[in-house]
């Protein structure tokens, strides 16, 4: 038999076979990848949701949210007190209102807030909560301020004409009105000290309440008694108004010696820089002081042991400077203090200087120094044996 001749019939290969099958496959192949690709695309769009919509021309904007830099509130904004229409409670430990929602946008801390951290500051003349606890004397609050100046002047003219009496009144009532150690309390203590100085020094009758009268025995003189006394012969005789010490006196004949019903006593203060003189209960004298640097004049209770006129100083290094010399630190007059008890400190005194520009601050190796005038009248005026509390 002839071979019969090739010839190519569709959809047989070379070898005689078929290949509608691969196409079959290859088309569904294609089908799958679609499809897989479609359901990707569907389901990222359904994750993301839909986008935002873009804002309206006509009509308000949306709400926008409040940036947290913002730190004022505009001006047309009500304050937040006046906006509430119900009563804000009220947090029991701090005081602070506790509102029931969010605050206000840009809203301000309350004025209370502000507040708080400026007004606790130190007031002069008033002892601060942080200072420590002492036994100060009574503090009030300035009453007297509108018509302080003219009552100051009224003062000033009842000291002019010397009418003492009534200026101790005077001083007594506007000093209880001014803060303790105030420019305005040591004005006025400085005319209560003047007053009561000439009243006493004077021999006036109205300081006759606080005085006694002693019956001169035989053998006594005017010194004898007054070292008796505690006082200086100055004094004694400016009590009685004898013009001369040389007076002669006889027994039987009656002196005028300050009662003991009525005692001196000092109130040194130092943080205010103040020596105060009382007699009994009442002020009857203020005088400026200088302290010790560093916290070197002692606190605690003294007594006055004794006073010179006119001392010598003995230097640290035991060189003596008489009375007057360049290098001489005590004035004119010298009040050495002896401690009330045994284990006081001892060697303190109050003394003048010969800078007085230095009383008032605290620059001294522990003693007081005082106004060498001040000095000379409460050298005068206070005993020997009269008592001396130093606090801070």
């Amino acid at each position: 038999m002839k071979n019969a001749p090739y010839r190519y019939l569709p959809g047989r290969n070379q070898a005689g076979g078929s290949s509608w099958p691969w196409r079959i496959c290859f088309a569904l192949i294609v089908l799958l990848l679609a499809a897989a690709v479609w359901g990707g695309i569907r389901h990222l769009r359904e994750t993301a949701g839909p986008a935002d919509p873009a804002p309206a021309i006509t009509g308000a904007p949306p709400q926008l949210p409040v940036p947290e830099t913002a730190v004022a509130e505009p001006d047309t904004v009500e304050p937040a007190a006046d906006r509430q229409t119900e009563p804000v409670p009220v947090d029991v430990t701090s005081g602070d209102p506790v509102p029931s929602g969010p605050p206000p946008r840009f809203e301000l801390p309350s004025s209370r807030l502000l507040t708080d951290v400026a007004v606790d500051e130190p007031v002069k003349g008033i002892p601060h909560h942080t200072d420590p606890v002492i036994d100060l004397p009574l503090i009030t609050r300035n009453t007297v301020t509108d018509d302080f100046d003219a009552r100051y002047r009224a003062l000033q003219q009842m000291v002019a004409r010397r009418a003492y009496s009534d200026a101790v009144k005077a001083a007594e009532k506007l000093l209880t009105a001014q803060n303790y150690g105030s420019e305005r309390w040591r004005k006025t203590a400085k005319y209560l000290t003047e007053a009561n100085t000439k009243l006493y020094l004077s021999g006036s009758p109205a300081m006759e309440n606080g005085l006694t009268t002693y019956t001169i025995q035989p053998g006594d003189t005017l010194f004898k008694i007054a070292l008796r006394h505690g006082l200086q012969l100055e004094t004694l005789c400016a009590l009685n108004r004898f013009e001369s010490p040389k007076k002669l006196i006889y027994p039987g004949d009656k002196v005028k010696v300050p009662s003991p019903h009525l005692p001196w006593r000092i109130l040194v203060t130092k943080r205010y820089h103040l020596l105060e003189l009382f007699r009994g209960d009442r002020r009857f004298a203020v005088y400026e002081i200088g302290i010790g640097r560093s916290n070197r004049t002692p606190t605690g209770n003294f007594v006055i042991y004794e006073k010179i006129e006119n001392p010598d100083y003995i230097t640290p290094d035991r060189r003596i400077i008489p009375a007057g010399q360049p290098g001489n630190q005590l004035g004119s007059r010298w009040m050495r203090l002896s401690g009330a008890t045994s284990d006081a400190p001892q060697g303190y005194g109050i003394h003048g200087t010969p800078n007085e520009a230095t009383v008032g601050k605290s620059l001294s190796n522990g003693c007081l120094r005082m106004h060498n005038q001040d000095l000379e009248y409460l050298f005068l005026i206070t005993p020997t044996g009269t008592p001396v509390t130093i606090r801070e």
